[in-house]
């Protein structure tokens, strides 16, 4: 049996419609954050650290921030669907 080339795979299929709506349905339906406490971490302190150099951050601090943004994306996708965008386009982030 010979290997695979990258000539024999297929590309990936993309999801059709009712499978990004059963996805979505399923992320609106739990309450986990999406990104890990780490990987926001380090957006947080990579960001802080062009505007101040060396800060420390509390642990609550960012799990609060972390919900901020979370609530803030949810509004903006709650706001694109009441538009009847099935994706968030960039007229929807400027107001």
């Amino acid at each position: 049996m010979r290997a695979k080339s990258s000539a024999d795979l297929k590309p990936p299929r993309a999801k059709t419609i009712q499978e990004a709506m059963r996805e979505m349905y399923e992320l609106q339906t739990t309450t986990h954050l999406l990104m890990s406490v780490s990987a926001f971490e380090r957006v947080v302190r990579e960001i802080a650290s062009d505007f101040h150099g060396d800060t420390r951050w509390a642990p609550e601090a960012v799990s609060a921030l972390q919900y901020a943004a979370k609530a803030h994306l949810v509004e903006h996708f709650q706001n694109a669907n009441h538009a009847c965008h099935i994706t968030l386009q960039k007229s929807d982030c400027l107001t």
